[in-house]
């Protein structure tokens, strides 16, 4: 269990592609945990389709349950955000990168869940009778970036074999 928990703290080292996938495998459990949890204590958070809502909902109803939700994921971040970098420097660290991008691609997942709680995130222009959730240019562009700097973490380090050998980071991981 030392071995196994260890992947989850500090941020020096290597590690293996495997390792990594079965670290983000158990985060993903902690995050599905989490959830269940804040669902049973806060209630279940609305859906976020941009669906019609009916009209007995105003536009700022709406904007609160939806920053209550940003909320939500930005305590969600905070607790699973060391050992999520610690797992993803580690795996910057085996293909000779130094995990500056990890840093920033969580800035940015931070900044995506703060925008919608200061109620930058939504627009809710009624449409006849009802309103509908729309989100801003803002909160838009930050889902973008975010996106594609996940995409392009979970390839760079999921799939993309390490340095053969020893590097500035430490010996190679591939009895790991």
């Amino acid at each position: 269990m030392g071995i196994f928990l260890r992947r989850f703290i500090g941020h020096g080292g290597r590690i293996s592609r495997k390792t990594m996938w079965t670290g983000l495998l158990a985060l993903m459990a902690v995050a599905i945990l989490l959830e269940l949890v804040f669902s049973l204590i806060f209630g279940f958070p609305q859906s976020t389709t941009g669906a019609l809502t009916s009209i007995s909902e105003t536009g700022e109803t709406i904007n609160t349950q939806y920053g209550n939700s940003d909320w939500r994921q930005l305590i969600m971040l905070i607790i699973l955000a060391y050992p999520l970098s610690a797992l993803w420097f580690k795996r910057s660290h085996d293909i000779n990168r130094s995990g500056m991008l990890v840093v920033i691609y969580l800035l940015v997942a931070a900044l995506s869940y703060i925008v919608g709680i200061v109620g930058l995130g939504y627009v809710t222009p009624e449409v006849g009778q009802m309103h509908m959730l729309q989100r801003t240019w803002l909160s838009t562009l930050i889902q973008v970036a975010y996106g594609i700097m996940a995409v392009y973490l979970l390839v760079t380090l999921g799939f993309f074999a390490g340095t053969k050998g020893s590097n500035l980071y430490g010996s190679d991981p591939q009895g790991d």
